[in-house]
């Protein structure tokens, strides 16, 4: 990839309360040259004031993907104050619920108002039959499945899922162990492979820690290898125009780190350099409207 090509880090996380403050994230971004960042409102928090007011101070360089209370007592007013706002999309689970509406209102909802959602989930989440009727009913809607659709929520134990054969290994939250797990899971992830025939659903690629496990003796230089080709599964069914990389800031230090992160996409022998451009640039400026 050329060293000048602009990038946008579409997935990562700061606040106050938990993660890392802002000029964490912005110092990552300046030296590896990342342009823009997308971070995304962790759980369990719904205010949004500190990510808002970290977007006007870097104004062009920060936009907020934000999180709905399930409990808000006019959840679509509130969706319609935090586009206003200018928050560029929204995260949902496919099982999120809230108390005053059908929460499939709000998928519909967020594509009227054109935000794309951000979708949290592990492989059972996605591959749901509840899933399945939120792509059947939301066309309109932006779909973006984060972790490389799934597969590296479920590896990294965020999930809970149910037809897990090692559920109580897998559900450790160990990265270093979890991660060569894979082929234990792809079946069900070349399940979600087939939702690339809808063509407003997108997927999120991180960084190959999410998804393979730290050698025991590192060499001079990072050197992981995507092992099961998840990369090429991915671009072969979805195309580039419809991938985009998110480094997972701060969790990504307790991994591989940013910048090696980064260098696991950019240096990925399968990737053309018009799929670098797609996925770094193309797509997450287009479905975000940045």
């Amino acid at each position: 990839m050329k060293e000048n090509q602009k990038k946008i880090d579409t997935h990562c996380h700061s606040g106050k309360n938990w993660y890392e403050p802002i000029e964490s994230l912005i110092f990552q971004m300046d030296y590896n040259n990342v342009s823009k960042a997308i971070i995304i409102q962790h759980g369990g928090y719904f205010n949004h004031e500190y990510l808002f007011e970290a977007s006007s101070k870097y104004l062009n360089r920060l936009h907020i993907v934000a999180q709905l209370d399930p409990n808000d007592e006019n959840p679509l007013e509130t969706l319609e104050k935090l586009k206003s706002s200018g928050a560029c999309g929204i995260r949902l689970s496919p099982n999120t619920k809230f108390s005053k509406i059908n929460s499939k209102k709000i998928w519909n909802t967020a594509g009227e108002l054109g935000l794309p959602v951000s979708v949290h989930s592990d492989l059972s989440g996605l591959i749901s039959e509840n899933f399945q009727e939120i792509i059947s009913t939301n066309s309109k809607t932006k779909l973006i499945l984060e972790h490389y659709a799934g597969l590296g929520t479920t590896l990294m134990g965020r999930g809970k899922s149910k037809e897990l054969k090692h559920k109580k290994e897998l559900l450790t939250g160990n990265p270093f162990t979890n991660a060569g797990k894979i082929k234990n899971h792809l079946e069900n992830f070349k399940k979600i492979l087939k939702y690339s025939k809808h063509k407003n659903i997108f997927v999120k690629i991180h960084g190959l820690g999410e998804i393979e496990s730290k050698k025991k003796e590192l060499n001079d230089s990072f050197d992981l290898k995507d092992s099961n080709n998840i990369v090429k599964l991915l671009v072969e069914n979805f195309g580039s125009k419809r991938l985009m990389w998110g480094s997972d800031f701060p969790p990504v230090s307790g991994r591989e780190g940013y910048s090696n992160s980064l260098k696991s996409i950019t240096e990925n022998k399968i990737l053309s350099e018009n799929d670098l451009i797609n996925i770094f640039w193309n797509s997450p400026k287009k479905v975000f409207n940045l």
